[in-house]
């Protein structure tokens, strides 16, 4: 396949069937399709927030995929670009790409790239009007970053450290529940006090923990970075093997289903989000839940009485007068 034959078959998406081909031969031309991807994503950039309604993502899904795995550094600053748009325009572009892989895309470029990790995502992660989940990403790049020896341990704490006191707004967003994420992934034991006060001040959306859980969590691995099974924090080195298990591009519906739990998103609260196509993502929801009240999802389980629970009384019918004192039937109100 030419350059041209790469191209065209990266800019078309076929339901169920992965362009490996087209993968493959870009991987082998990568001195001459780099620059045809690098120029898409700045004409991606140029639109900034006046995406046409129908605007092809599809190229530039597998360019940043290829990107990453090519570790390209003149694709580096194109990306911080590209995903410090809107959240709605980064949402249409990346979809599920963002909570997948952008984490890891950014860290595989950046290992190739000589400038500091640090002030390269610091605006990025510093930017409350940028997409919170874009945010995480940024944070968990610098985790893999660590991870790979990129960065040091201390470096990394002392970093965190800054954003829990002052550099991030102290204000409800998902961004908390990504910082805690990721200390919790770095194992910085000694932001526990940090981490703590955030919780407390009900900062997080999703409160996965309640503070003895955080605790635990933090002292599993002091020292040592360790992602949950669900969580990759390696770079991209193969990005066929990275899609092929997408549900998009399963060969067949029966493929798909046996699929579907390498082909989804799971979220933090435990939430399975089928990914059925790469783009784009579904708007996040916003969360209901006033600030400052706090919520454990992981509760301790119930011992079981050891005791028959008994009724005092008579069993109420459902045409019975209801026992709230209503007038209403049982059925009918709190029956």
């Amino acid at each position: 396949m030419n350059t041209e034959d790469i191209i065209s078959a990266l800019s078309s998406f076929e339901v169920g069937k992965l362009p490996k081909a087209a993968l493959q031969a870009a991987v082998a031309n990568q001195e001459a399709v780099t620059p045809k991807l690098l120029d898409h994503l700045k004409e991606t950039i140029a639109l900034g927030d006046d995406l046409p309604k129908h605007h092809n993502t599809t190229l530039l899904f597998f360019s940043v995929y290829l990107l990453a795995q090519f570790r390209e550094p003149k694709a580096l600053p194109l990306m911080v670009q590209l995903v410090s748009a809107s959240p709605k325009t980064v949402s249409r572009l990346l979809g599920y790409v963002i909570s997948e892989s952008l984490g890891r895309m950014l860290a595989s470029i950046l290992s190739n790239a000589e400038v500091d990790a640090f002030e390269t995502l610091q605006p990025l992660i510093e930017n409350d009007k940028a997409h919170p989940q874009v945010r995480n990403a940024a944070l968990g790049a610098l985790v893999i970053h660590a991870a790979y020896g990129q960065i040091t341990d201390v470096a990394l704490m002392d970093y965190f450290q800054s954003l829990y006191q002052g550099k991030l707004e102290r204000k409800q967003n998902a961004v908390w529940d990504g910082l805690v994420f990721n200390t919790t992934v770095a194992g910085l034991v000694e932001l526990e006090a940090d981490v703590l006060s955030v919780h407390q001040e009900g900062l997080m959306v999703e409160t996965m923990l309640d503070e003895n859980g955080i605790k635990i969590m933090l002292q599993a691995h002091p020292g040592e970075i360790k992602a949950p099974s669900y969580k990759n924090i390696t770079y991209i080195d193969d990005c066929v093997s990275e899609l092929e298990n997408w549900a998009a591009f399963m060969s067949t519906p029966e493929k798909a289903a046996q699929s579907q739990v390498a082909a989804s998103v799971t979220t933090r609260s435990g939430e399975i989000q089928h990914v059925n196509r790469p783009w784009p993502a579904k708007k996040p929801v916003k969360s209901k839940r006033p600030i400052g009240q706090k919520q454990a999802l992981f509760k301790p389980p119930m011992t079981p009485s050891k005791e028959p629970l008994v009724r005092n009384g008579d069993k109420v019918g459902r045409n019975d007068p209801c026992l709230c004192g209503s007038g209403k039937k049982f059925k009918k109100c709190c029956g």
